[in-house]
């Protein structure tokens, strides 16, 4: 479930028994992004979405911080999980 809500917990994926921030980098029209964002619904996982095509300090910690020039990219406590969705994006 997305929480669009800066500094909320997420459920912890690390398995370490403290809750994990996630972020999920996306853009608008992205199938790739919905698909993540769905695959996260459905595993009732929740995150604070951050979308580069509104926001452009989202978009330059993205390439900046997380060297990343595609989406969708996970972050877990200030770490990319993945980028792209399946090996796609």
């Amino acid at each position: 479930m997305c929480l669009g809500i800066p500094g909320r917990l997420a459920i912890n994926l690390s398995g370490k028994g403290v809750p994990a921030v996630l972020e999920l980098f996306v853009k608008d029209g992205c199938p790739y992004c919905r698909k993540q964002m769905e695959q996260l619904d459905k595993e009732g996982v929740s995150y604070r979405l951050r979308n580069v095509s509104r926001d452009q300090a989202a978009l330059k910690e993205l390439r900046e911080k997380y060297g990343a020039s595609i989406v969708p990219v996970l972050v877990e406590d200030g770490k990319v999980k993945s980028m792209g969705y399946q090996g796609m994006g």
